[in-house]
């Protein structure tokens, strides 16, 4: 009967037909070239507990707050193309200027021009000197040179210049703000939580929603409550930043002898494993292992460092690691939700040891008669 059976699995085995090759088929092919493959690298294995678990999401915060912009200080308010000015010209004269208003004399004029866009050519109009350049000055330093050159024609004029719109130093906010648009920066120290006051601020509770910031090709994202009650996140805004507002929309992925094999999108601003485990349905019973629950990411070489790893032999900045947890014990649950999940997360449930002998036996159980079976023939064939 062994000797039937054997014969029965091979020869339905050989005749399986596929959806297509088989895998040695492709490669083991003769006229497949294989790239050299890739030096395997070395990984580190960190055992969950609760404090392993609360260091973890430590420094998964600490890495958020690098990962935001850097405030870099306050830009200057420079004139530019397209900015709206407005000039006045004051001058004063012993003698005193005719008042045709009122037709009295008066020691002080003031001659206000009427408001005017800088130009292509970065100038603008002002009599006596005719065209002139504003682009590229602060407000300050082109009140000073029109003194000097009106000097020249008036006795002792002041000038006071300023900026009505400034259209060339520009914010785009984006997203669930109550007036998305572009706003300009007017002061030269606008902070990150004024310009959103002026977009009418978040369109939702800020506990719920993520701000996107770029500039210069650089991308930080945090949430949005941390821009209140954080000074380091109200960074100084500059020209050409993009300011976006969303609800999160983080991703982990989940394998193995879970529930379902899944990736999940969540929009919560944090996510615990064991949260992360409900959302896949948990371990299936009996083919999960309790023990081999593992989360795999990118740590870096001090986070790595105060976990208890050898930093020193992993060449980069970083450290991949795989966290393992111990579902087994009643204390894990603790840790499992104190450990907070990352974006891009990869959670892999392995097998259990009694469900790799149960697929053995089965295949076996698929072809082969029960020892009830054999009984039920033997006892058919005597009563005939």
């Amino acid at each position: 009967m062994r000797y039937i059976s054997g014969l029965m699995i091979a020869t339905i085995l050989t005749g399986c037909a596929g959806s297509g090759p088989r895998t040695q088929d492709i490669l083991t092919n003769e006229r497949a070239v294989v790239a050299e493959q890739e030096q395997v690298s070395q990984f580190a294995v960190v055992p969950v507990s609760t404090r392993s678990a609360k260091m973890a999401t430590e420094w998964l915060e600490k890495s958020q707050v690098r990962s935001f912009i850097q405030d870099v200080g306050a830009s200057p308010v420079i004139i530019g193309r397209s900015d709206i000015l407005e000039v006045s010209v004051v001058s004063t004269s012993e003698a005193g200027f005719i008042d045709l208003t009122n037709s009295t004399l008066s020691p002080i004029s003031t001659t206000a021009l009427p408001a005017q866009e800088v130009g292509s050519d970065g100038m603008i109009s002002v009599p006596p000197l005719g065209r002139v350049r504003a682009e590229g000055q602060s407000p300050q330093a082109f009140e000073r040179f029109l003194e000097r050159r009106l000097g020249e024609v008036l006795i002792d004029p002041s000038v006071i210049v300023r900026i009505a719109e400034r259209r060339s130093a520009r914010v785009a906010i984006l997203g669930a703000v109550v007036n998305p648009g572009t706003y300009s920066i007017t002061q030269n120290n606008t902070h990150l939580v004024e310009i959103l006051a002026e977009a009418g601020g978040p369109d939702g509770q800020s506990e719920n929603l993520e701000i996107s910031y770029s500039r210069d090709g650089q991308t930080g994202r945090t949430q949005l409550n941390r821009v209140y009650e954080t000074p380091r996140y109200n960074i100084h805004v500059r020209h050409g930043d993009v300011i976006s507002i969303e609800p999160p929309a983080r991703r982990l992925t989940v394998l193995g002898a879970g529930g379902q094999n899944t990736t999940i999108t969540y929009d919560v601003p944090s996510l615990s494993l064991a949260e992360a485990l409900g959302l896949a349905g948990g371990l299936l019973n009996r083919r999960a292992d309790k023990n081999g629950v593992f989360i795999y990411r990118e740590i870096s070489s001090q986070a790595a460092t105060e976990l208890g790893i050898d930093a020193t032999t992993f060449g980069s900045g970083s450290v991949p690691a795989i966290f393992n947890i111990d579902l087994s014990s009643p204390q894990s649950l603790f840790a499992a939700k104190e450990f907070k999940m990352a974006e891009d997360d990869l959670i892999y449930i392995a097998d259990s040891l009694n469900e790799e002998i149960s697929a053995v036996f089965s295949v076996f159980t698929n072809f082969s008669p029960t020892p009830a079976e054999f009984v039920r023939d033997a006892t058919i064939g005597t009563s005939n």
